[in-house]
C-alpha cells in the first residue's frame, strides 16, 4: 500500500535529482575553461559560407523573468558537421546577436545564454533544455537533432524544487 501510495512521487523525485546531480556535477568540473562566443551576423555568414544546412529546427530561449529580458525563438540550422543541440543554439545565437557562454572539458556546458548566467538568479541555478518538449539527460553538444525538431533552452531554478 505505502508503494502505491507514493510511486508517482518516487519518479518525480528521482527525475529532479538527476537533473539536480547533472547540475552540479557539470558546473563542478575544475578542468574546465569559459569560452564566451559572440558573432555578428556577417561572422555567421562568413563561418557558415561553404557549408549546406541539412535541417532546420526551431530553437525558444526562456528568460527568467526577473532578468527583464523577453523571451525569444525562431529558427536555425543543422549542418553535417554539428547538428547537435548545442550546434542549433549556437547557430540561432550567431543569427541573432546573442552572447553565449559555454564551458568546455571532458562535455560541454551552456553556463550562459543573452547575459544570463548560472547562479545569477539563485544559488543552484543555470540552463536546462527539451527536444520535441522531453527533457534530456546528456550534454547539449552529445544530443543530435533531426530536421523539424523544436529545442527549448529554458532559465530553472533547482532550489525551487519541493520534494
Amino acid at each position: 500500500m505505502f508503494k502505491k501510495k507514493f510511486s508517482g512521487d518516487t519518479k518525480k523525485i528521482k527525475s529532479v535529482l538527476i537533473i539536480t546531480l547533472v547540475f552540479l556535477l557539470a558546473s563542478s568540473l575544475t578542468a574546465c575553461s569559459n569560452l564566451l562566443i559572440s558573432f555578428t551576423t556577417t561572422e555567421h555568414q562568413e563561418i557558415h559560407q561553404d557549408k549546406t544546412p541539412i535541417g532546420t529546427v526551431t530553437v525558444s530561449i526562456l528568460f527568467p523573468e526577473e532578468s527583464g529580458i523577453e523571451n525569444t525563438d525562431g529558427k536555425a540550422s543543422l549542418y553535417e558537421s554539428d547538428s547537435s543541440v548545442l550546434g542549433a543554439l549556437k547557430d540561432y545565437c550567431e543569427i541573432n546577436g546573442i552572447d553565449l557562454a559555454i564551458e568546455t572539458g571532458t562535455t560541454t556546458y551552456v553556463t550562459g545564454i543573452g547575459g544570463v548566467s548560472e547562479n545569477d538568479y539563485g544559488d543552484i541555478s543555470g540552463w536546462v533544455y527539451t527536444v520535441n518538449g522531453e527533457e534530456i539527460m546528456e550534454a547539449a553538444d552529445a544530443c543530435n537533432l533531426e530536421d523539424g525538431d523544436s529545442v527549448e533552452w529554458k532559465y530553472v531554478d533547482f532550489s525551487d524544487f519541493s520534494f
